[in-house]
């Protein structure tokens, strides 16, 4: 439960990467939980996409691979500035926070994509500036994991993005030259 409530201190920026507790458990807690967000979030989008596509393009190995990239991601930033001791706090903080924002996010993506002529604005402005509140809770944690300043931070976080982007477009290269 301390854990749970440092992740959501972590979102609002009241608590630091140190203090949650060192926990396999609760880092494969967090990935698992944003597993389900990313399934959830994408499961729409993918549908739409396979129709251009041309094939079904399966949801669970594209939001998995976007785990796994953005914990790849973590992992090689953390060994190229030698503090790979702090993979598990780094990762659980991250794959946490992540994975609480999607949770308010889901809603309200739905509202956004609604199937209207037009999507509301509003919920569509809401979910971009949870996207931006993600990239500096997530900025944050690097900041305090890699010992750098923020605007390095933020950068590292893009990277993890565009990483992560890569990931999800090499599975979908994966689906078209395999079937």
């Amino acid at each position: 439960m301390r854990a749970l409530i440092t992740l959501i201190q972590l979102c609002f920026f009241r608590a630091k990467v140190q203090d949650l507790p060192y926990s396999i458990f609760w880092m494969f807690i967090g990935a698992g939980v944003l597993f389900a967000c990313n399934t959830i979030v994408l499961e729409p989008t993918l549908i739409e996409s396979s129709q251009a596509f041309g094939r079904d393009i399966p949801t669970l190995p594209v939001a998995l691979t976007m785990v796994v990239t953005l914990g790849g991601s973590i992992w090689l930033f953390l060994r190229l500035r030698l503090k790979n001791e702090r993979f598990v706090k780094t990762a659980t903080g991250i794959y946490g926070s992540t994975a609480l924002l999607h949770l308010i996010s889901i809603p309200v993506s739905q509202w956004a994509l609604q199937k209207e002529a037009e999507p509301d604005q509003l919920a569509l402005t809401i979910v971009w500036l949870l996207g931006l509140w993600v990239i500096a809770v997530t900025a944050r944690i690097l900041q305090e994991a890699l010992d750098v300043e923020f605007i390095v931070a933020i950068l590292y976080t893009l990277a993890a993005k565009i990483l992560t982007v890569f990931g999800f477009m090499f599975v979908l290269l994966l689906i078209r030259v395999g079937g």
